[in-house]
Protein backbone atom coordinates (compact mmCIF):
# COMPACT_ATOMS: atom_id res chain seq x y z
CA UNK A 1 0.00 0.00 0.00
CA UNK A 2 1.82 3.03 -1.24
CA UNK A 3 1.22 6.69 -0.90
CA UNK A 4 -2.03 8.31 -1.88
CA UNK A 5 -0.25 10.57 -4.36
CA UNK A 6 3.21 11.53 -5.46
CA UNK A 7 4.73 13.66 -8.19
CA UNK A 8 4.62 10.83 -10.73
CA UNK A 9 1.04 9.82 -9.93
CA UNK A 10 -0.23 13.39 -10.06
CA UNK A 11 1.26 13.79 -13.52
CA UNK A 12 0.25 10.39 -14.95
CA UNK A 13 -3.18 9.83 -13.39
CA UNK A 14 -4.50 13.34 -12.73
CA UNK A 15 -2.62 15.44 -15.26
CA UNK A 16 -1.34 17.81 -12.57
CA UNK A 17 2.21 19.03 -12.93
CA UNK A 18 3.46 20.07 -9.51
CA UNK A 19 5.61 23.12 -9.06
CA UNK A 20 7.87 22.19 -6.18
CA UNK A 21 10.36 25.01 -6.59
CA UNK A 22 11.41 27.05 -3.58
CA UNK A 23 12.36 30.71 -4.04
CA UNK A 24 14.77 32.01 -1.43
CA UNK A 25 17.09 34.93 -0.90
CA UNK A 26 20.82 34.47 -0.46
CA UNK A 27 20.33 34.29 3.31
CA UNK A 28 17.94 31.32 2.69
CA UNK A 29 14.85 33.31 3.60
CA UNK A 30 11.99 31.84 1.58
CA UNK A 31 9.80 34.28 -0.34
CA UNK A 32 7.91 31.83 -2.62
CA UNK A 33 6.86 28.17 -2.50
CA UNK A 34 5.82 26.89 -5.91
CA UNK A 35 3.20 29.25 -7.26
CA UNK A 36 2.52 30.81 -3.86
CA UNK A 37 4.10 34.11 -2.88
CA UNK A 38 4.43 35.18 0.71
CA UNK A 39 1.27 36.95 1.84
CA UNK A 40 -0.85 35.32 -0.90
CA UNK A 41 -1.52 31.91 0.65
CA UNK A 42 -5.27 31.24 0.71
CA UNK A 43 -6.46 29.51 3.85
CA UNK A 44 -8.86 26.56 3.66
CA UNK A 45 -11.65 26.81 6.20
CA UNK A 46 -13.05 23.39 5.28
CA UNK A 47 -9.86 21.74 6.57
CA UNK A 48 -8.24 24.03 9.13
CA UNK A 49 -11.14 26.33 9.95
CA UNK A 50 -11.77 27.29 13.53
CA UNK A 51 -15.19 25.66 13.37
CA UNK A 52 -13.80 22.31 12.17
CA UNK A 53 -11.03 22.31 14.74
CA UNK A 54 -13.35 23.32 17.56
CA UNK A 55 -15.88 20.63 16.63
CA UNK A 56 -13.27 17.88 16.66
CA UNK A 57 -11.87 19.01 19.99
CA UNK A 58 -15.31 19.41 21.58
CA UNK A 59 -16.68 16.04 20.48
CA UNK A 60 -13.54 14.10 21.41
CA UNK A 61 -13.13 15.84 24.77
CA UNK A 62 -16.80 15.31 25.58
CA UNK A 63 -16.49 11.61 24.78
CA UNK A 64 -13.36 11.45 26.94
CA UNK A 65 -15.13 12.93 29.97
CA UNK A 66 -18.10 10.60 29.54
CA UNK A 67 -15.79 7.59 29.23
CA UNK A 68 -13.96 8.55 32.41
CA UNK A 69 -17.27 8.86 34.25
CA UNK A 70 -18.37 5.42 33.01
CA UNK A 71 -15.13 3.85 34.27
CA UNK A 72 -15.49 5.47 37.70
CA UNK A 73 -19.12 4.33 37.97
CA UNK A 74 -18.09 0.78 37.10
CA UNK A 75 -15.31 0.74 39.69
CA UNK A 76 -17.69 1.99 42.36
CA UNK A 77 -20.28 -0.59 41.35
CA UNK A 78 -17.81 -3.46 41.70
CA UNK A 79 -16.21 -1.99 44.84
CA UNK A 80 -12.73 -1.73 43.42
CA UNK A 81 -11.67 1.37 45.33
CA UNK A 82 -9.80 0.73 48.61
CA UNK A 83 -12.11 2.96 50.65
CA UNK A 84 -14.94 0.53 49.92
CA UNK A 85 -13.19 -2.19 51.94
CA UNK A 86 -13.28 -2.51 55.70
CA UNK A 87 -10.64 -4.85 57.05
CA UNK A 88 -7.98 -6.89 55.36
CA UNK A 89 -8.56 -9.46 52.69
CA UNK A 90 -10.22 -9.35 49.29
CA UNK A 91 -13.75 -10.27 48.44
CA UNK A 92 -16.01 -10.40 45.46
CA UNK A 93 -19.43 -8.82 45.53
CA UNK A 94 -21.64 -11.05 43.47
CA UNK A 95 -24.60 -9.50 41.74
CA UNK A 96 -27.91 -11.22 41.43
CA UNK A 97 -30.44 -10.74 38.71
CA UNK A 98 -33.46 -11.02 40.95
CA UNK A 99 -34.68 -11.09 44.54
CA UNK A 100 -33.53 -13.65 47.05
CA UNK A 101 -36.86 -15.44 46.85
CA UNK A 102 -37.73 -16.32 43.24
CA UNK A 103 -41.42 -16.10 44.06
CA UNK A 104 -41.12 -12.47 45.15
CA UNK A 105 -41.32 -9.53 42.77
CA UNK A 106 -38.93 -7.06 44.32
CA UNK A 107 -39.13 -4.24 41.82
CA UNK A 108 -37.62 -1.71 44.19
CA UNK A 109 -34.22 -3.46 44.11
CA UNK A 110 -34.17 -4.07 40.37
CA UNK A 111 -32.11 -1.60 38.36
CA UNK A 112 -34.13 0.36 35.86
CA UNK A 113 -32.50 0.57 32.45
CA UNK A 114 -31.13 2.69 30.99
CA UNK A 115 -29.25 4.19 33.92
CA UNK A 116 -26.75 7.02 33.99
CA UNK A 117 -23.88 4.77 32.91
CA UNK A 118 -25.88 3.38 29.98
CA UNK A 119 -26.80 6.91 28.86
CA UNK A 120 -23.15 7.98 28.92
CA UNK A 121 -22.09 4.90 26.96
CA UNK A 122 -24.71 5.59 24.28
CA UNK A 123 -23.47 9.16 23.93
CA UNK A 124 -19.85 7.99 23.56
CA UNK A 125 -20.98 5.61 20.84
CA UNK A 126 -22.86 8.45 19.13
CA UNK A 127 -19.72 10.62 19.14
CA UNK A 128 -17.78 7.77 17.56
CA UNK A 129 -20.40 7.18 14.87
CA UNK A 130 -20.45 10.87 13.96
CA UNK A 131 -16.69 10.94 13.44
CA UNK A 132 -16.72 7.81 11.29
CA UNK A 133 -18.30 9.82 8.48
CA UNK A 134 -15.97 12.76 9.03
CA UNK A 135 -12.94 10.51 8.70
CA UNK A 136 -14.38 8.90 5.57
CA UNK A 137 -14.94 12.35 4.06
CA UNK A 138 -11.32 13.35 4.69
CA UNK A 139 -10.03 10.08 3.22
CA UNK A 140 -12.09 10.37 0.03
CA UNK A 141 -11.17 14.03 -0.40
CA UNK A 142 -7.45 13.40 -0.10
CA UNK A 143 -7.57 10.33 -2.33
CA UNK A 144 -9.62 11.55 -5.28
CA UNK A 145 -9.96 15.34 -5.17
CA UNK A 146 -7.31 17.22 -3.17
CA UNK A 147 -4.36 14.85 -3.03
CA UNK A 148 -2.25 16.79 -5.52
CA UNK A 149 -3.14 20.29 -4.32
CA UNK A 150 -3.25 20.07 -0.52
CA UNK A 151 -0.34 21.77 1.20
CA UNK A 152 1.92 20.20 3.79
CA UNK A 153 0.41 22.48 6.44
CA UNK A 154 -3.14 21.27 5.78
CA UNK A 155 -1.87 17.70 5.45
CA UNK A 156 -0.47 17.85 9.00
CA UNK A 157 -3.78 19.23 10.26
CA UNK A 158 -5.79 16.44 8.63
CA UNK A 159 -3.45 13.72 9.93
CA UNK A 160 -3.76 14.90 13.53
CA UNK A 161 -7.52 15.41 13.29
CA UNK A 162 -7.71 11.80 12.14
CA UNK A 163 -5.75 10.87 15.26
CA UNK A 164 -8.52 12.50 17.30
CA UNK A 165 -11.11 10.36 15.53
CA UNK A 166 -9.05 7.24 16.26
CA UNK A 167 -9.01 8.19 19.95
CA UNK A 168 -12.80 8.57 19.93
CA UNK A 169 -13.26 5.18 18.25
CA UNK A 170 -10.92 3.57 20.77
CA UNK A 171 -12.93 5.03 23.65
CA UNK A 172 -16.17 3.71 22.19
CA UNK A 173 -15.00 0.15 21.63
CA UNK A 174 -13.28 0.08 25.03
CA UNK A 175 -15.96 1.62 27.23
CA UNK A 176 -19.31 0.65 25.70
CA UNK A 177 -20.35 -2.64 27.31
CA UNK A 178 -23.27 -3.44 25.02
CA UNK A 179 -21.21 -2.84 21.90
CA UNK A 180 -22.13 -6.30 20.57
CA UNK A 181 -25.82 -6.07 21.48
CA UNK A 182 -26.58 -5.96 17.75
CA UNK A 183 -23.98 -8.18 16.13
CA UNK A 184 -24.31 -7.04 12.52
CA UNK A 185 -24.27 -3.37 13.48
CA UNK A 186 -21.21 -3.95 15.66
CA UNK A 187 -19.44 -5.72 12.80
CA UNK A 188 -20.20 -2.80 10.49
CA UNK A 189 -18.78 -0.38 13.04
CA UNK A 190 -15.64 -2.45 13.46
CA UNK A 191 -15.09 -2.61 9.70
CA UNK A 192 -15.56 1.16 9.28
CA UNK A 193 -13.33 2.03 12.23
CA UNK A 194 -10.65 -0.37 11.05
CA UNK A 195 -10.72 1.46 7.72
CA UNK A 196 -10.31 4.79 9.54
CA UNK A 197 -7.29 3.42 11.41
CA UNK A 198 -5.71 2.23 8.17
CA UNK A 199 -6.29 5.58 6.47
CA UNK A 200 -4.77 7.41 9.44
CA UNK A 201 -1.72 5.18 9.40
CA UNK A 202 -1.37 5.69 5.67
CA UNK A 203 -1.51 9.47 6.06
CA UNK A 204 1.17 9.41 8.72
CA UNK A 205 3.43 6.93 6.95
CA UNK A 206 3.36 9.05 3.78
CA UNK A 207 5.31 11.69 5.70
CA UNK A 208 8.24 9.29 5.93
CA UNK A 209 9.43 9.46 2.32
CA UNK A 210 13.20 9.29 1.98
CA UNK A 211 13.62 12.29 -0.31
CA UNK A 212 16.00 15.22 -0.44
CA UNK A 213 13.37 17.50 1.10
CA UNK A 214 11.81 15.76 4.10
CA UNK A 215 8.19 16.35 5.02
CA UNK A 216 7.90 19.42 7.31
CA UNK A 217 6.08 18.15 10.38
CA UNK A 218 7.63 20.15 13.22
CA UNK A 219 6.17 23.47 14.32
CA UNK A 220 8.67 26.13 13.22
CA UNK A 221 9.97 28.70 15.66
CA UNK A 222 8.14 32.00 15.84
CA UNK A 223 10.65 33.93 13.72
CA UNK A 224 11.39 31.12 11.27
CA UNK A 225 11.54 32.11 7.59
CA UNK A 226 12.97 28.95 6.05
CA UNK A 227 10.18 26.36 6.39
CA UNK A 228 8.55 24.92 3.23
CA UNK A 229 5.32 24.28 5.11
CA UNK A 230 3.10 25.83 2.43
CA UNK A 231 4.42 23.73 -0.42
CA UNK A 232 2.26 20.95 -1.91
CA UNK A 233 2.36 17.78 0.20
CA UNK A 234 2.88 15.60 -2.88
CA UNK A 235 6.30 17.20 -3.31
CA UNK A 236 7.46 15.35 -0.19
CA UNK A 237 5.81 11.97 -0.90
CA UNK A 238 6.98 8.93 -2.79
CA UNK A 239 5.47 5.69 -4.10
CA UNK A 240 8.12 3.72 -2.25
CA UNK A 241 6.56 4.52 1.13
CA UNK A 242 4.38 1.71 2.53
CA UNK A 243 2.38 1.51 5.74
CA UNK A 244 3.29 -2.09 6.52
CA UNK A 245 6.98 -1.49 6.03
CA UNK A 246 6.91 1.62 8.21
CA UNK A 247 5.13 -0.22 11.03
CA UNK A 248 7.51 -3.18 10.78
CA UNK A 249 10.53 -0.91 10.89
CA UNK A 250 9.07 0.90 13.90
CA UNK A 251 8.77 -2.22 16.08
CA UNK A 252 12.24 -3.56 15.38
CA UNK A 253 14.68 -3.61 18.27
CA UNK A 254 16.89 -0.92 16.86
CA UNK A 255 14.11 1.51 15.94
CA UNK A 256 11.49 0.78 18.62
CA UNK A 257 12.80 3.39 21.05
CA UNK A 258 12.95 6.09 18.40
CA UNK A 259 9.49 5.21 17.07
CA UNK A 260 7.66 4.92 20.42
CA UNK A 261 9.48 7.67 22.30
CA UNK A 262 10.61 10.23 19.76
CA UNK A 263 8.10 9.41 16.99
CA UNK A 264 10.86 9.09 14.39
CA UNK A 265 10.75 5.81 12.46
CA UNK A 266 12.84 7.71 9.92
CA UNK A 267 11.56 11.19 9.41
CA UNK A 268 9.94 13.03 12.28
CA UNK A 269 6.20 12.17 12.08
CA UNK A 270 4.11 14.08 14.56
CA UNK A 271 1.78 11.62 16.31
CA UNK A 272 3.32 8.41 14.92
CA UNK A 273 4.04 7.00 18.38
CA UNK A 274 0.49 7.78 19.45
CA UNK A 275 -0.85 5.98 16.41
CA UNK A 276 1.22 2.86 17.12
CA UNK A 277 -0.02 2.63 20.70
CA UNK A 278 -3.63 3.35 19.69
CA UNK A 279 -3.44 0.69 16.98
CA UNK A 280 -2.06 -1.89 19.40
CA UNK A 281 -4.72 -1.11 22.01
CA UNK A 282 -7.43 -1.17 19.36
CA UNK A 283 -6.51 -4.77 18.52
CA UNK A 284 -6.63 -5.62 22.23
CA UNK A 285 -10.02 -3.89 22.57
CA UNK A 286 -11.51 -5.81 19.64
CA UNK A 287 -10.29 -9.09 21.15
CA UNK A 288 -11.72 -8.08 24.54
CA UNK A 289 -15.08 -7.21 23.00
CA UNK A 290 -15.22 -10.61 21.29
CA UNK A 291 -14.46 -12.29 24.63
CA UNK A 292 -17.23 -10.30 26.33
CA UNK A 293 -19.62 -11.23 23.55
CA UNK A 294 -18.88 -14.91 24.19
CA UNK A 295 -19.25 -14.42 27.94
CA UNK A 296 -22.65 -12.76 27.61
CA UNK A 297 -23.96 -15.84 25.80
CA UNK A 298 -23.26 -18.06 28.79
CA UNK A 299 -26.95 -18.10 29.80
CA UNK A 300 -27.93 -19.75 26.51
CA UNK A 301 -27.29 -23.24 25.30
CA UNK A 302 -24.79 -23.21 22.49
CA UNK A 303 -21.16 -22.91 21.60
CA UNK A 304 -20.66 -19.79 23.72
CA UNK A 305 -21.67 -21.59 26.92
CA UNK A 306 -19.36 -24.47 26.03
CA UNK A 307 -16.49 -22.08 25.43
CA UNK A 308 -17.07 -20.32 28.76
CA UNK A 309 -17.16 -23.62 30.66
CA UNK A 310 -14.02 -24.82 28.92
CA UNK A 311 -12.29 -21.54 29.77
CA UNK A 312 -13.12 -21.78 33.47
CA UNK A 313 -12.13 -25.45 33.51
CA UNK A 314 -8.68 -24.60 32.16
CA UNK A 315 -8.27 -21.55 34.41
CA UNK A 316 -9.18 -23.53 37.53
CA UNK A 317 -6.57 -26.17 36.73
CA UNK A 318 -3.88 -23.58 36.09
CA UNK A 319 -4.55 -21.19 38.97
CA UNK A 320 -6.06 -23.26 41.79
CA UNK A 321 -2.84 -23.47 43.79
CA UNK A 322 -2.05 -19.82 43.19
CA UNK A 323 -5.49 -18.78 44.41
CA UNK A 324 -5.16 -20.91 47.54
CA UNK A 325 -1.84 -19.24 48.30
CA UNK A 326 -3.14 -15.71 47.77
CA UNK A 327 -6.53 -16.30 49.42
CA UNK A 328 -5.97 -18.92 52.15
CA UNK A 329 -8.95 -20.68 53.60
CA UNK A 330 -10.05 -19.75 57.10
CA UNK A 331 -11.89 -22.07 59.40
CA UNK A 332 -15.07 -20.80 60.98
CA UNK A 333 -17.91 -22.32 62.97
CA UNK A 334 -20.73 -23.86 61.02
CA UNK A 335 -23.27 -21.43 62.43
CA UNK A 336 -21.45 -18.41 60.94
CA UNK A 337 -23.26 -17.74 57.69
CA UNK A 338 -22.91 -14.50 55.75
CA UNK A 339 -25.89 -12.26 56.37
CA UNK A 340 -27.85 -11.67 53.18
CA UNK A 341 -29.03 -8.11 52.86
CA UNK A 342 -31.69 -8.18 50.16
CA UNK A 343 -32.63 -4.56 50.79
CA UNK A 344 -29.27 -3.15 49.73
CA UNK A 345 -28.89 -1.59 46.25
CA UNK A 346 -28.64 -4.14 43.52
CA UNK A 347 -29.76 -6.93 45.86
CA UNK A 348 -26.15 -7.75 46.77
CA UNK A 349 -25.19 -10.17 49.52
CA UNK A 350 -23.41 -8.42 52.36
CA UNK A 351 -20.31 -10.28 53.50
CA UNK A 352 -18.75 -9.71 56.90
CA UNK A 353 -14.98 -9.06 57.13
CA UNK A 354 -14.39 -12.51 58.62
CA UNK A 355 -16.00 -14.19 55.61
CA UNK A 356 -14.14 -12.43 52.84
CA UNK A 357 -11.38 -15.00 52.43
CA UNK A 358 -13.34 -17.94 53.75
CA UNK A 359 -15.29 -20.59 51.97
CA UNK A 360 -19.04 -20.20 51.76
CA UNK A 361 -21.22 -23.02 53.10
CA UNK A 362 -21.55 -25.71 50.47
CA UNK A 363 -19.01 -24.06 48.16
CA UNK A 364 -16.72 -26.42 46.29
CA UNK A 365 -13.04 -25.81 45.66
CA UNK A 366 -13.72 -25.12 41.99
CA UNK A 367 -16.43 -22.58 42.78
CA UNK A 368 -14.16 -20.85 45.27
CA UNK A 369 -11.37 -20.60 42.69
CA UNK A 370 -13.74 -19.17 40.09
CA UNK A 371 -15.06 -16.66 42.62
CA UNK A 372 -11.60 -15.31 43.37
CA UNK A 373 -10.62 -15.34 39.70
CA UNK A 374 -13.62 -13.12 39.02
CA UNK A 375 -12.36 -10.84 41.78
CA UNK A 376 -8.99 -10.54 40.08
CA UNK A 377 -10.81 -10.06 36.77
CA UNK A 378 -12.58 -6.96 38.11
CA UNK A 379 -9.24 -5.37 38.97
CA UNK A 380 -7.71 -6.34 35.63
CA UNK A 381 -10.74 -4.99 33.79
CA UNK A 382 -10.52 -1.71 35.69
CA UNK A 383 -6.84 -1.38 34.76
CA UNK A 384 -7.75 -2.15 31.15
CA UNK A 385 -10.32 0.65 31.12
CA UNK A 386 -8.01 3.13 32.82
CA UNK A 387 -5.11 2.37 30.50
CA UNK A 388 -7.34 2.83 27.45
CA UNK A 389 -8.63 6.14 28.81
CA UNK A 390 -5.05 7.23 29.51
CA UNK A 391 -4.01 6.51 25.91
CA UNK A 392 -6.96 8.47 24.56
CA UNK A 393 -6.32 11.39 26.91
CA UNK A 394 -2.65 11.52 25.90
CA UNK A 395 -3.61 11.48 22.23
CA UNK A 396 -6.28 14.16 22.59
CA UNK A 397 -4.01 16.51 24.50
CA UNK A 398 -1.05 15.98 22.17
CA UNK A 399 -2.93 16.25 18.86
CA UNK A 400 -5.01 19.24 20.00
CA UNK A 401 -1.95 21.09 21.24
CA UNK A 402 -0.08 20.39 18.01
CA UNK A 403 -2.87 21.58 15.71
CA UNK A 404 -3.57 24.63 17.84
CA UNK A 405 0.07 25.73 17.96
CA UNK A 406 0.51 25.05 14.25
CA UNK A 407 -2.53 27.16 13.36
CA UNK A 408 -1.30 29.96 15.60
CA UNK A 409 2.11 29.97 13.90
CA UNK A 410 0.49 30.14 10.46
CA UNK A 411 -1.65 33.08 11.57
CA UNK A 412 1.47 34.97 12.68
CA UNK A 413 3.75 33.90 9.82
CA UNK A 414 2.62 36.54 7.34
CA UNK A 415 1.94 34.01 4.57
CA UNK A 416 -1.88 34.09 4.83
CA UNK A 417 -3.88 36.36 2.57
CA UNK A 418 -6.12 38.41 4.85
CA UNK A 419 -8.74 41.07 4.25
CA UNK A 420 -8.69 44.64 5.46
CA UNK A 421 -9.83 43.52 8.89
CA UNK A 422 -7.05 40.94 9.20
CA UNK A 423 -9.40 37.96 8.77
CA UNK A 424 -9.00 34.90 6.56
CA UNK A 425 -11.24 31.90 5.75
CA UNK A 426 -9.72 29.85 8.57
CA UNK A 427 -10.85 32.38 11.16
CA UNK A 428 -14.44 32.50 9.89
CA UNK A 429 -16.67 29.68 11.15
CA UNK A 430 -19.73 30.73 9.12
CA UNK A 431 -18.77 28.99 5.88
CA UNK A 432 -20.93 26.14 4.63
CA UNK A 433 -18.15 23.57 4.97
CA UNK A 434 -17.77 24.37 8.67
CA UNK A 435 -21.41 24.77 9.65
CA UNK A 436 -22.34 21.28 8.44
CA UNK A 437 -20.03 19.38 10.84
CA UNK A 438 -20.86 21.82 13.62
CA UNK A 439 -24.58 21.07 13.36
CA UNK A 440 -23.93 17.38 12.71
CA UNK A 441 -22.24 17.13 16.09
CA UNK A 442 -25.59 18.16 17.58
CA UNK A 443 -26.83 14.63 16.89
CA UNK A 444 -25.22 13.69 20.19
CA UNK A 445 -27.84 15.86 21.88
CA UNK A 446 -30.60 13.88 20.17
CA UNK A 447 -29.07 10.68 21.51
CA UNK A 448 -29.06 12.17 25.00
CA UNK A 449 -32.72 13.15 24.74
CA UNK A 450 -33.62 9.73 23.37
CA UNK A 451 -31.89 7.91 26.23
CA UNK A 452 -33.43 10.20 28.84
CA UNK A 453 -36.88 9.59 27.34
CA UNK A 454 -36.27 5.84 27.42
CA UNK A 455 -35.18 6.05 31.07
CA UNK A 456 -38.25 8.08 32.05
CA UNK A 457 -40.50 5.67 30.17
CA UNK A 458 -38.91 2.69 31.92
CA UNK A 459 -39.33 4.31 35.31
CA UNK A 460 -42.94 5.16 34.56
CA UNK A 461 -43.67 1.60 33.43
CA UNK A 462 -41.99 0.19 36.53
CA UNK A 463 -43.98 2.53 38.76
CA UNK A 464 -47.24 1.57 37.05
CA UNK A 465 -46.37 -2.11 37.35
CA UNK A 466 -45.64 -1.69 41.05
CA UNK A 467 -48.97 0.04 41.57
CA UNK A 468 -50.73 -2.77 39.73
CA UNK A 469 -49.01 -5.37 41.90
CA UNK A 470 -49.92 -3.47 45.06
CA UNK A 471 -53.52 -3.26 43.90
CA UNK A 472 -53.62 -6.96 43.14
CA UNK A 473 -52.09 -7.79 46.52
CA UNK A 474 -54.69 -5.60 48.20
CA UNK A 475 -57.50 -7.32 46.35
CA UNK A 476 -56.31 -10.71 47.57
CA UNK A 477 -56.00 -9.58 51.19
CA UNK A 478 -59.06 -7.34 51.68
CA UNK A 479 -62.52 -8.33 50.34
CA UNK A 480 -64.18 -5.76 48.15
CA UNK A 481 -67.48 -4.25 49.31
CA UNK A 482 -70.48 -6.21 47.93
CA UNK A 483 -72.17 -4.83 44.88
CA UNK A 484 -75.39 -6.73 45.67
CA UNK A 485 -76.64 -7.40 49.22
CA UNK A 486 -77.17 -11.07 48.34
CA UNK A 487 -74.05 -11.59 46.23
CA UNK A 488 -70.98 -11.30 48.42
CA UNK A 489 -67.67 -12.59 47.05
CA UNK A 490 -65.03 -13.87 49.44
CA UNK A 491 -61.40 -14.68 48.77
CA UNK A 492 -61.42 -17.61 51.16
CA UNK A 493 -61.67 -21.09 49.71
CA UNK A 494 -64.62 -21.95 51.97
CA UNK A 495 -67.61 -19.75 51.18
CA UNK A 496 -70.45 -19.42 53.74
CA UNK A 497 -73.96 -20.42 52.79
CA UNK A 498 -76.22 -17.40 52.83
CA UNK A 499 -79.81 -17.77 54.09
CA UNK A 500 -82.61 -17.58 51.55
CA UNK A 501 -84.37 -14.25 51.85
CA UNK A 502 -87.97 -14.43 53.19
CA UNK A 503 -90.71 -12.68 51.23
CA UNK A 504 -93.54 -13.32 53.69
CA UNK A 505 -96.21 -16.09 53.84
CA UNK A 506 -96.91 -18.03 50.70
CA UNK A 507 -100.26 -16.95 49.22
CA UNK A 508 -103.00 -19.63 49.12
CA UNK A 509 -105.68 -20.10 46.53
CA UNK A 510 -109.06 -18.72 47.71
CA UNK A 511 -112.13 -20.93 47.59
CA UNK A 512 -115.15 -20.18 45.45
CA UNK A 513 -117.22 -19.21 48.50
CA UNK A 514 -114.80 -16.46 49.41
CA UNK A 515 -115.02 -14.82 46.01
CA UNK A 516 -117.71 -12.13 45.91
CA UNK A 517 -118.51 -9.76 43.08
CA UNK A 518 -117.28 -6.21 43.47
CA UNK A 519 -119.87 -3.44 43.83
CA UNK A 520 -120.74 -1.26 40.87
CA UNK A 521 -118.86 2.00 40.66
CA UNK A 522 -118.15 4.65 38.09
CA UNK A 523 -114.91 4.00 36.23
CA UNK A 524 -112.54 6.93 36.48
CA UNK A 525 -109.32 5.32 35.26
CA UNK A 526 -108.32 1.81 34.31
CA UNK A 527 -106.53 -0.24 36.90
CA UNK A 528 -104.04 -1.57 34.36
CA UNK A 529 -102.44 1.19 32.30
CA UNK A 530 -103.16 0.96 28.61
CA UNK A 531 -100.48 1.19 25.95
CA UNK A 532 -102.85 2.89 23.51
CA UNK A 533 -103.98 6.50 23.69
CA UNK A 534 -107.47 7.01 25.23
CA UNK A 535 -110.35 7.64 22.79
CA UNK A 536 -111.48 11.21 22.26
CA UNK A 537 -114.65 12.07 24.15
CA UNK A 538 -117.73 13.17 22.14
CA UNK A 539 -118.88 16.41 23.77
CA UNK A 540 -122.08 16.65 21.72
CA UNK A 541 -123.67 13.53 23.16
CA UNK A 542 -124.26 13.14 26.86
CA UNK A 543 -124.03 9.50 27.74
CA UNK A 544 -124.88 7.86 30.95
CA UNK A 545 -121.92 6.77 32.96
CA UNK A 546 -121.12 3.17 32.35
CA UNK A 547 -121.13 0.82 35.25
CA UNK A 548 -118.75 -2.11 35.46
CA UNK A 549 -118.53 -5.07 37.69
CA UNK A 550 -115.53 -7.25 38.33
CA UNK A 551 -115.82 -10.95 38.60
CA UNK A 552 -112.98 -13.38 39.20
CA UNK A 553 -113.46 -16.41 37.02
CA UNK A 554 -111.92 -19.79 37.52
CA UNK A 555 -109.67 -19.26 34.48
CA UNK A 556 -108.19 -16.11 35.99
CA UNK A 557 -107.68 -17.95 39.24
CA UNK A 558 -105.56 -20.55 37.50
CA UNK A 559 -103.51 -17.82 35.80
CA UNK A 560 -102.88 -16.26 39.17
CA UNK A 561 -101.42 -19.49 40.49
CA UNK A 562 -99.04 -19.93 37.57
CA UNK A 563 -97.84 -16.27 37.55
CA UNK A 564 -94.12 -16.12 38.39
CA UNK A 565 -94.41 -12.75 40.03
CA UNK A 566 -96.89 -13.88 42.65
CA UNK A 567 -99.62 -11.40 41.79
CA UNK A 568 -102.28 -11.14 44.49
CA UNK A 569 -106.00 -11.67 43.74
CA UNK A 570 -106.65 -7.97 44.10
CA UNK A 571 -104.53 -7.21 41.00
CA UNK A 572 -106.50 -9.40 38.63
CA UNK A 573 -107.48 -8.01 35.27
CA UNK A 574 -110.98 -6.49 35.31
CA UNK A 575 -113.84 -7.77 33.12
CA UNK A 576 -116.46 -5.33 31.92
CA UNK A 577 -120.09 -6.29 32.08
CA UNK A 578 -122.56 -4.20 30.17
CA UNK A 579 -126.11 -3.89 31.38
Amino acid sequence: MGAYVSRAECKSHYGVVLNCSIGAYPNKTIYSLGDIQKGQFEGDGDIAGIGIFGTFIAVTSFALLLSLAVVIFGMIEHRVFPFQHCGDGCFLVERTTGPADPTENDTNNQKIKPGVSEIFQAMVLSCSDAQIFTGAAYALTLRYFRGCTITAYHYNVVANLMLLTCATHLMAITIVRNYWEYVWLALLRVVCKTGVFLVTGLLLSNQNADLENTFPTKIPPRDDTKTPLFLAAACFQSNETELGKTIFDSIQDGNAKNAFVFSTPGNRIEGWNKFLIILFWYVVAVAMEIAMFIRKGNHRDGFRRKMVRAFWHVMVKLTRRTVECIFPKKKRPAQEIPAQDTTSPGNRPRITPADRTSTFPGESSQERTIRHLKLVGHYVLSLYYLFGIGICMWTVVGASSYVGNLKQWVQDSGWLNTDEYGLNPENDATSFGQLVPIFTSGLVLFTLLEMISAALSSRRDARDMQRLRDRQDGEHLIPQPPQDPYKIEYTSEVKPVLPTPSLGPTPTEPSTDEITPAPNYQETSPVVPSYFPPPKADLSVTAEPATTTFQLTSQQTSLQQTSPTGTSPHHASPTKKTE
